[in-house]
């Protein structure tokens, strides 16, 4: 029985991107969440001494001031809720997104398998959207004039107050910093989530080896009337794509046999290549006056080699043949 080389269902897979890089996006993409809570962090602490201070300068006002402080501190409580859910929700997608595909990814590079590029593909969808939503509820929640609403309705309590005024001045424009200092960040950390999955991209399923123009060498019979017998042999690739299927002609130089003269034996080949190098071939016989007989080869592509064996009815050999 001739020895078929099995394809393999798993290759390693010769990507643009490394293992490392993708190691690097995400850890990149937890600095950057860090970075958004930091800034909302000092935001709300900011916030908190200028309140204080505002109030302190308040303090002994009438009790309309007092109803417009309590509602400045209502309206504080419910926009720092909406800002940091939406923080939450953006770092918490983009942080999880990154660890699944990433993990994936991983995998795929050691191990290419055909599921798992679909797979994966999945997964960039859903992580290059990770970050609209959350962003967008951000957005809305910063677009609100509520709170600073509020701040000048207490400045008008007391018009003549250059202080108040100054407190109030300086609260609304630090504000205004802060929650551009957190929407910075939170498009740095978007724009990391979206190289990441352009790295992602980058893993594709290996391309097929190319086949040489010429292949020489020998085959040998281990079984059949011509156990042992090594004959010369040539290969002619004549047409081939990048799909790995291949068309071309077969040359077997046999020796004198008992009462038969050396000779060549000719056959065209149809044959496929795939991404492990792994070769299945089927020879026709062409030779005149003994047409039609067919031998199924299967082999490996290893650098410049093509090596493996054959079968036909009564007849199995092994062939190693090497790229002129």
């Amino acid at each position: 029985m001739a020895l078929h080389l099995e394809a393999m269902e798993s290759r390693v897979l010769f990507s643009s991107v490394t293992s490392a890089q993708l190691g690097a996006d995400k850890a990149q993409i937890a600095q950057r969440a860090a970075a958004i809570t930091a800034a909302n962090t000092a935001m709300l602490a900011n916030a908190k001494i200028d309140d204080l201070a505002i109030t302190t300068q308040l303090k002994g006002s009438a009790g309309s001031t007092k109803t417009l402080l309590a509602r400045l501190k209502s309206d504080e409580s419910k926009s720092n809720s909406a800002v940091n859910r939406a923080i939450e929700s953006l770092t918490g997608k983009a942080s999880g997104e990154a660890s699944t595909t990433v993990s994936a990814g991983t995998s795929l590079i050691s191990k290419y398998t055909a599921a798992g590029q679909s797979k994966l593909a999945s997964e960039i969808a859903v992580l290059q959207n990770a970050c609209t939503e959350p962003l967008a509820a951000l957005a809305s929640t910063f677009s609100s004039q509520t709170v600073q609403n509020d701040l000048k309705s207490l400045g008008d309590t007391d018009s003549s107050n250059p202080v108040l005024a100054r407190l109030i001045k300086a609260r609304l424009k630090l504000g205004q910093s802060d929650q551009q200092s957190i929407q910075n960040a939170a498009h740095k950390l978007q724009g990391s989530v979206l190289n990441l999955a352009a790295d992602l991209r980058k893993i594709t399923a290996p391309a097929v080896p190319v086949l040489a123009a010429t292949y020489s060498g020998t085959t040998r019979s281990t079984s059949g009337k011509h156990t042992g017998e090594v004959d010369g042999a040539t290969l002619t690739i004549t047409s081939k794509n990048a799909r790995g299927t291949f068309t071309g002609r077969f040359d077997s130089d046999y020796p004198a046999r008992g009462d038969q003269a050396a000779g060549i034996e000719r056959y065209s080949v149809s044959g496929t290549i795939d991404t492990s190098g792994l070769v299945k071939m089927t020879f026709t016989d062409i030779t005149p006056g003994d047409k039609g007989q067919q031998i199924q080869l299967h082999g490996q592509l290893k650098g410049k080699t093509l090596s493996g064996s054959g079968t036909a009815p009564g007849i199995t050999a092994v062939f190693t043949l090497r790229a002129n």
